[in-house]
């Protein structure tokens, strides 16, 4: 009797456990709820995605732009000739305009496609303390709408474990009864007893039974509302969830518009790049480089010279050496060169032995400039005089 008391007992404070996986059961609407708040994570999530790639873009940009500079410099001091030189430049060129696209996908990717995500989802995915709003107005939903039914579908499940024990406990009870039958060593009051525990039990069954079956009764009587009500708020979340994915779907292509850089890369640089590489014509190339260093250069070759023509030859030789060493000076000082042949003007007055520039105001500069001005001049006019006189003694030597 104490074991029948103390199952009865645990019947009625063991808490619900559900026995399946259904949205129904009482509290797995949960997964509904928390898909709210893995939304606003994914969105968080796709945000950082795009920012990554983004970066990635701009990352190859700054190293496209790094190794065209580094091979534009490389080829600039090279021995590379001809029209493949301009075929390692369109390379270069190339490597320009990509870096410029990429840099472009960067920026559309940071200053429209995020913005556009973030904005959405302040708006969608409003935080209420440590809650989205979203989701505390769901759970609270939910859990109206499940509140009268899981009371009933709790009856039902204490009323149907008490129905079990009882049962149990008839089964057990009709046992000791019988067995008090066949053992004649039991006195008869024990068997009295025994009858009784039966008839008592009989009745503790009955009793439950009957409370279960009207539990179970109310229950499925509350079940259509029970389900029209929670269907509702699950098809405002379905809703919610729906505008998501929509949203998605629409950053997501305006992301794969950002990375299809075919479209940006229709420009004519990369139209020029394959017309340059086409157009390399090696044998005009090598055809110049025979004429300027190889076999096909012009050569003065040795013929036989009488002496009068030989210090005629010799003459005309000092004639343009002299004529190479003569300067037109038009006193254009103030950038440092000469204007004839363009010589730092710190050589002409280190060969002519003159004072160095040296002046800590502009005055003194420009008197420095004077002087040196005169100096340049008088050297001039000293070689166009050696030059009149080597020309008298040729004539008289004639």
């Amino acid at each position: 009797m104490d074991a029948l008391s103390a199952d009865k007992s645990n019947a009625e404070h063991d808490l619900y456990v559900p026995l399946t996986d259904s949205f129904w059961e009482i509290g797995k609407y949960s997964r509904v709820v928390k898909r709210c708040d893995d939304g606003n994570k994914l969105t968080t999530d796709l945000i950082s995605m795009i920012g990554e790639r983004a970066e990635l873009e701009k990352t190859f940009s700054k190293m496209l732009k790094s190794w065209s500079k580094k091979w534009s410099d490389y080829v600039a001091k090279s021995s590379e000739f001809g029209s493949m030189t301009s075929a390692w430049k369109a390379v270069m060129s190339e490597a320009d305009a990509t870096s410029e696209v990429h840099q472009a996908v960067h920026d559309d990717l940071q200053n429209d496609v995020i913005p556009s995500i973030k904005a959405w989802q302040k708006g969608k995915y409003i935080k209420s303390m440590m809650h989205v709003k979203s989701t505390k107005e769901f759970d609270e939903d939910f859990k109206r709408a499940q509140k009268p039914w899981a009371k009933l579908y709790t009856k039902v499940d204490k009323y149907k474990r008490e129905y079990h024990v009882a049962t149990k406990a008839l089964k057990t009870a009709e046992t000791q009864e019988n067995n008090a039958k066949l053992d004649g060593s039991i006195p008869q009051e024990q068997r009295s007893k025994a009858i009784e525990r039966v008839e008592r039990c009989r009745k503790d069954k009955d009793s439950a039974k009957i409370k279960y079956s009207e539990a179970l009764q109310d229950l499925n009587r509350a079940n259509p509302k029970y389900m029209d009500d929670m269907n509702d708020v699950f098809i405002r979340c379905q809703t919610f969830e729906k505008d998501r994915f929509v949203k998605f779907q629409e950053f997501l292509s305006h992301t794969e518009k950002c990375l299809d850089i075919s479209s940006r890369l229709k420009s004519t640089i990369f139209q020029q790049f394959s017309h340059t590489i086409e157009n390399c014509d090696p044998d005009k190339d090598l055809t110049w480089w025979s004429d300027t260093y190889g076999a096909t250069m012009k050569m003065n070759w040795p013929v036989f010279e009488d002496p009068t023509k030989l210090d005629h030859y010799h003459h005309h030789q000092q004639q343009q050496q002299s004529q190479h060493n003569y300067f037109s000076y038009s006193g254009d000082l103030s950038m440092g060169y000469d204007t004839c042949y363009r010589r730092p003007l710190a050589e002409i007055v280190s060969q002519t032995n003159a004072a160095v520039l040296v002046g800590d105001s502009y005055a003194t500069l420009r008197r420095s400039m004077r002087r040196t001005a005169d100096v340049v001049t008088r050297m001039r006019r000293g070689l166009v005089k050696r030059e009149v006189d080597d020309h008298h003694i040729s004539i008289n030597f004639k």
